[in-house]
């Protein structure tokens, strides 16, 4: 304790002998510094928190995004084997095999047939639909015909022991199925075969697709994966989870999936209280990442996506040595300029210690009134300068985060739209002024192809000119003029981001304003029914994100189409 009083005396009489500037000098610097390791920590705590939010809206918007990739996916199968159990060679050969003892001549001619005929179901145009495809029995789950001849004659166990439903078309994920998918992971979609004489289905036609098939969904799905010459850069991973337990993956450099049974995820517990959410933890890679899910509960099955975190906050960090830099000049203006003229530096530096307490506090257009031309003064503006630099900074990602969420809101809108809206005039009209008043576009527009294929008519527009087209009733001849015709001819999209310089683009005098368009079109399984045509009076208007999301409408607006009919 006496060494102690001693130490401090001998400070108090150093601290005596000092001069007036020295003083001011450790008396101020505490003042200056902490508010700006506040200003600092704030700032850095500020935008980390932005960052994240940014990070997780566009996880989630991805998420969504590939629940549609994997809904798209299976809709398409189910239309494709629909078709396929509609044919009558399909149905009699069915009843047939049903009917006739394996060692008659009439079952061997309709086995023969049926598996010609699944064959050609399991193709389209050259390309494989379903990894493989079968008719079972619906009583016992016998194997009648298939197009991989192990399978003959077994029985399929998912059949038998209830885990699919066999009364109307379904599409469902199954794992470790003792016939088809022994411990992997495979996607079924599965319809009853309507006998020829109407009476009860006795079997069911069932398309499997497993192994690289779904290796190939997983890799549509991996928007973090990045092709740069021959090598593959992975920033974040998107897998699929699968309750109770199995995790389903896709290995870096393979196109089949892992199937990971056992998994004690952490998100198999948050789905339990929320279908959809955002998490924090460590991978299995030991790496902090940022996650988002989704559970479709029909399927017991989520998609996920994780992004490190160290990726996330790349931007942030890249600020530190900005703040650092500011720091040291801030302490060297302090220690120079207090001694030479201590009153006159007193007063500036109050005035920058309560914009540095402001802005620390998160107040973004605090600034500081100078008209020094000294130290002092260049000090102010440089905070000015990190100050307006850090509200850009907030106000960039501010926007960035508005504009995504009012396209996903947007179309989110017209999917509700699309369920709960049956009347057709009704629905266009609404999606059309969504499109408008939401994007800022300067006419929206749909056409749905007539009953003889020959012309699109405009069914709703949302501009004044458009609406006097609707009056008379205006039409485009499919195939022949304009970019709608060329959309409703072709199917394939048309963007004209300069409508003077695309001869393709016709000019109506209705709508004289127009320097950009696009045409998207609609359509009802394998029929195009029609075309979203979206015009701006601004040259390259449209960005990938607007056709993303325009595309998305149009698909749902054909589906809602189709449906009401």
């Amino acid at each position: 304790m006496e060494r102690f009083s001693t130490i401090l005396e001998e400070v108090r009489t150093r601290y005596r002998q000092m001069s007036l500037g020295q003083r001011l000098t450790i008396t101020i610097l505490p003042l200056v510094l902490i508010p700006m390791l506040l200003l600092a920590l704030v700032t850095y705590t500020r935008s980390r928190s932005l960052l994240e939010t940014q990070a997780t809206d566009q996880l989630l918007s991805a998420v969504q995004a590939q629940i549609t990739v994997l809904r798209e996916w299976a809709d398409e199968r189910e239309q494709r084997l629909q078709l396929g159990s509609q044919r009558d060679l399909v149905q009699q050969a069915t009843s047939d095999l049903m009917t006739y003892r394996s060692e008659e001549l009439g079952y061997q001619n309709a086995k023969a047939q049926l598996d010609e005929e699944l064959e050609d179901i399991r193709l389209r145009q050259g390309q494989l639909v379903f990894s493989e495809i079968l008719v079972a029995s619906a009583a016992d789950g016998r194997v009648l015909s298939t197009t991989n001849p192990d399978w003959e004659g077994e029985t399929f166990p998912s059949i038998t022991n209830g885990t699919i439903a066999i009364e109307a078309l379904t599409t469902s994920p199954i794992y470790d199925d003792a016939l088809i998918a022994p411990d992997e992971l495979a996607f079924i979609t599965l319809i009853p075969i309507q006998p020829i004489e109407d009476e009860e289905s006795e079997a069911v036609l069932v398309g499997v697709n497993l192994g690289p098939r779904i290796g190939t969904l997983l890799e549509d799905m991996q928007i973090f994966w990045e092709q740069r010459g021959v090598f593959r850069v992975v920033r974040g991973n998107t897998y699929v989870l699968l309750k109770p337990d199995v995790l389903i993956q896709l290995p870096r450099y393979s196109m089949v999936a892992e199937a990971i049974p056992g998994t004690d995820h952490p998100i198999f517990s948050e789905a339990e209280e929320e279908l959809i959410g955002a998490v924090e933890y460590t991978n299995n890679e030991d790496i902090l990442v940022l996650s988002t899910y989704e559970f479709i509960p029909e399927w017991d099955l989520g998609i996920v996506t994780e992004l490190p975190q160290e990726d996330i906050f790349s931007e942030v960090n890249s600020l530190a040595p900005f703040i650092l830099v500011i720091f040291l000049i801030a302490l060297a203006l302090v220690v120079i300029i207090v001694p030479l003229a201590t009153r006159r530096a007193i007063n500036p530096l109050g005035t920058l210690t309560k914009f540095a307490e402001s802005f620390s506090m998160g107040d973004l257009s605090a600034r500081v009134t100078t008209t020094r031309e000294d130290e002092v003064g260049r000090l102010s503006k440089a905070f000015n300068q990190m100050a307006e630099d850090l509200s850009d900074l907030y106000r960039s990602l501010e926007r960035r985060v508005d504009a995504r969420t009012r396209q996903i809101r947007t179309a989110s809108e017209v999917a509700r739209d699309a369920v709960s809206i049956r009347d057709v005039e009704s629905l266009l009209n609404e999606t059309v002024n969504l499109i408008t008043s939401r994007f800022g576009f300067y006419h929206a527009g749909v056409f749905l192809i007539d009953d003889a294929k020959e012309n699109a008519v405009l069914r709703a527009a949302s501009s004044e000119g458009g609406k006097r087209m609707l009056e008379r009733g205006h039409s485009i001849p499919v195939g022949k003029q304009g970019i709608v015709g060329y959309v409703t001819g072709s199917g394939k999209p048309r963007i004209s981001l300069d409508v003077d310089a695309d001869q393709v683009h016709m000019v109506n005098p209705d709508l004289p304003e127009t320097r950009s368009e696009m045409a998207l079109p609609l359509w009802s399984g394998e029929e195009i029914i029609g075309a979203l045509d979206v015009q701006s009076t601004d040259p390259e208007a449209f960005d990938e994100g607007d056709v993303l999301v325009l595309q998305t409408m149009a698909d749902q607006l054909a589906v809602a189409i189709d449906n009401a009919r």
